[in-house]
């Protein structure tokens, strides 16, 4: 008898440290959605090529950008309007500089900070990229569930020589189930772009 209500406490006491556990994973989920919501697409870059000191130097060096159009390396798999989404994206995430928090709060606009690229107006900096691995839903993230993520092979070239400055892999995720599709996952890697370029303070 004493095994028998021994047994089924445990049980009783497994079913709840469960349930407990299963309910503070789906709250954990819960949040981290909604921080995923709220801040879109994120962007990551790993350098082959180049150095990351001679990255942040780029936007003094050059007056402007010129994103090429994207090559696709994995086929049908690949959706044609992230191919046409990501050079504008790129371009637009390139366009002012960043303005500090000190900025925004005072609202002051991405017009009135400047633009991304101080350097000589006759220097263009040339992006150029291919998409390597493209997956919607396949990827899965522990934390958040499947997200969808896109690798691209970026080349950063001089203008009038044609020389290549820096090579690296960029990715672009998604992890938010709300703000999903080919426009957010171009914005992940314009993101990483921007950050890997972003000059030092």
């Amino acid at each position: 008898m004493r095994n028998k209500v021994w047994f089924a406490s445990m049980v009783a006491v497994s079913s709840l440290i469960l349930s407990v556990w299963f309910g503070f994973a789906g709250c954990t989920r819960g949040i981290k959605e909604g921080v995923y919501a709220l801040t879109g697409s994120s962007g990551k870059f790993v350098l082959i090529q180049g150095s990351q000191e001679q990255m942040s130097l780029l936007s003094s060096q050059y007056g402007g950008v010129s994103v090429e159009p994207f090559q696709n390396d994995v086929g049908e798999v690949c959706s044609q309007e992230f191919l046409n989404l990501v050079p504008a994206a790129i371009t637009e995430d390139l366009q002012y500089a960043s303005r500090s928090i000190t900025d925004k709060v005072k609202g002051v606009s991405k017009e009135e900070v400047g633009p991304f690229f101080t350097g000589p107006a006759d220097k263009t900096l040339v992006i150029k990229g291919r998409v390597i691995q493209y997956d919607i839903g396949g990827v899965v993230d522990k934390a958040a569930g499947p997200l969808d993520e896109a690798i691209c092979r970026m080349q950063f070239v001089d203008g009038q020589t044609g020389t290549l400055l820096a090579e690296g892999n960029c990715t672009g995720r998604v992890k938010s189930a709300v703000r999903t599709g080919p426009q957010e996952l171009a914005k992940g890697v314009a993101k990483a772009i921007r950050k890997i370029l972003k000059p030092k303070e």
